[in-house]
């Protein structure tokens, strides 16, 4: 069947504000957000070495990096000021400080969006629903085109997706537990997709650093905690390179090659969009690379494959 918009889909996603013990759902949603600020800025100091950045060696260091003081004297701002930005304090920033942050800590064009958004995040948790029209719109695009495809919000929750993709990945999402029914956590912990990729790491991880991206706009929101915390105790992996905040410096491509036990080696571009109707859902696609792979992923889409 073309699947449709499963129950999470249908679901609410929009920020609320509600008391909990004496604190706001905003209380969390915030101090998560400045922790996870901290941490970024850390693990970005932790990579630099004075000479990266003009800077002498000095006397012997403990840890490997830049002080703290170095950083703050590169962009120009207190010590004390950033030690609490690090530390995960209530201080407000401005656009002219976390610039000067983001050249003292040379950031990619990625990293400073990241910075950004953690430090400014503006209304980035409030996600509108979409009206029915645009909703069924997109449903009927993904149920239609011919290869692999589907549709995933911020938390990178399945919503839409259609019959190629089913056959393709071996997998209906609508027998799959709501809360595993997203891309990452497939990524991660299905052992079946994880096994017929001949470079499961590299597109693993080109998939994290894209998802981390998701992270800035949905932090602190509780289903992307619950994202988190569930690769946190389900993969070693992602427990292992979670800290490390990589970002994807380019576009949203990574080329895939897959032994799969129907077909054989098909290699396809796997591509993330986000639909002008939609800006904060992402649409995927796996294009294939080479005319053998069409040719295969054709031959999925036939009755006698699907038995």
């Amino acid at each position: 069947m073309p699947a449709g918009w499963g129950d999470r889909g249908e679901r609410r996603h929009r920020y609320r504000h509600y008391q909990d013990g004496g604190r706001t759902v905003a209380d969390d949603a915030s101090a998560t957000r400045r922790a996870e600020l901290g941490a970024f800025l850390t693990s970005r100091r932790g990579r630099l070495r004075p000479a990266d950045v003009g800077l002498p060696d000095g006397p012997r260091r403990r840890t490997p990096g830049l002080r703290r003081e170095e950083v703050a004297q590169l962009a120009g701002i207190g010590v004390t000021w950033y030690t609490w930005l690090e530390q995960g304090r209530d201080i407000t920033t401005t656009a002219q400080t976390l610039a000067g942050l983001a050249r003292a800590l040379r950031l990619t064009g990625p990293e400073r969006a990241y910075l950004l958004r953690l430090a400014r995040p503006a209304d980035a948790l409030d996600v509108p629903e979409l009206d029915d029209g645009a909703r069924h719109a997109l449903t009927t695009f993904v149920a239609a085109l011919a290869e692999p495809a589907y549709l995933m919000d911020a938390r990178w929750d399945v919503v839409a997706y259609n019959d190629a993709l089913t056959a393709w990945i071996e997998l209906d999402y609508a027998d799959v537990p709501p809360e595993r029914r997203n891309v990452i956590v497939q990524t991660f912990t299905l052992r079946s997709w994880r096994d017929r990729q001949r470079d499961w790491e590299r597109v693993a991880r080109t998939c994290l650093a894209a998802f981390r991206a998701s992270y800035a706009v949905a932090v602190g929101d509780p289903r992307m905690s619950e994202v988190v915390a569930l690769l946190e105790r389900s993969s070693p992996e992602f427990r292992a390179w979670w800290p490390e905040h990589d970002l994807l410096d380019g576009p949203a491509q990574s080329l895939q090659v897959h032994e799969h036990p129907r077909v054989g080696t098909v290699t396809v571009e796997n591509t993330l969009l986000h639909p002008a109707t939609a800006p904060r859902l992402w649409l995927g696609i796996h294009t294939p690379a080479d005319p053998d792979s069409a040719e295969r992923l054709a031959r999925l889409r036939t009755p006698a494959a699907r038995r």
